[in-house]
């Protein structure tokens, strides 16, 4: 996530439970400034093929979590309780 990314990220409400339809619209617009939102979709798959370069793989990963870690900065504090232990941006 670069700096603007993360600074746009606290532009707006956390998800507090009163504020869902703006957060997922605002949350959905960052995703998608920032390349990402094909994680939330689920759309975006592991490459696994053999000819894919380790290079490749790691990039994945990297958006991947950069993907989780937009979405869970977004979310208040007392709801994170909810999302312990989800690994992927599809099932937060």
């Amino acid at each position: 996530m670069t700096a603007d990314s993360m600074v746009n990220s606290l532009a707006f409400k956390k998800l507090n439970g009163d504020n869902w339809k703006q957060w997922k619209f605002n949350t959905e617009t960052l995703l998608c400034y920032d390349g990402l939102f094909g994680f939330m979709e689920g759309t975006e798959k592991e490459p696994t093929e053999d000819k894919v370069s380790e290079k490749d793989k790691i990039e994945f990963r990297h958006c991947k979590q950069k993907a989780i870690s937009t979405i869970v900065m977004g979310i208040n504090e007392d709801h994170q309780i909810l999302i312990i232990g989800l690994k992927d941006a599809k099932q937060i």
